[in-house]
């Protein structure tokens, strides 16, 4: 475990030693955290901010902070692999999916309400939607686990513990 940790405290170190990186980790921090709120907003008639922010619960905003974190983690860290990595292109391109996941993990997670969620997933069909109603605790569980696992790897990756994939040093 305490390796495992290593891997993390030295690829942060590697990445943010560079004030670009970590410039571009707080930018993206504070862009998702915008996004997060915005998203439901923007979808949800007659809302507003301030209506969305009386109504959001207070593990809303937890949740809300742990992915505009991690967000702002995997954007600079694979920001370095795309720039550092010795992957093949097509192997680049599929840092993208950590990305994405976590940003849709975000999005889905600051729809707090039940309207939110009805308003912002109702192009996926009714059904789908009661099931993201029905499972939002289980499915948020399963986003954060996503998120952490997608920046251990990508850690992993930039420590060079991954010898296909490592970072030219």
């Amino acid at each position: 475990m305490a390796a495992r940790f290593d891997d993390f405290k030295a690829a942060l170190a590697t990445v943010f030693s560079d004030h670009a990186y970590l410039l571009l980790g707080i930018a993206s921090a504070f862009l998702a955290a915008v996004a997060f709120v915005y998203v439901p907003v923007a979808t949800t008639p007659g809302s507003d901010f301030d209506f969305y922010l009386s109504i959001a619960p207070w593990w809303n905003y937890a949740i809300l902070a742990v992915f505009a974190v991690g967000f702002g983690l995997m954007v600079p860290m694979q920001a370095y692999l795309w720039r550092n990595g010795r992957a093949k292109p097509k192997v680049k391109a599929s840092g993208l999916a950590p990305l994405l996941s976590s940003a849709l993990a975000g999005v889905y997670a600051t729809a707090a309400c039940a309207a939110c969620v009805t308003t912002a997933f109702s192009f996926l069909g009714f059904g789908f939607t009661l099931f993201l109603l029905e499972y939002r605790l289980p499915l948020l569980a399963l986003s954060v686990l996503m998120l952490a696992a997608s920046v251990y790897y990508t850690a992993r990756q930039i420590a060079g513990n991954c010898p296909e994939c490592a970072v030219k040093r």
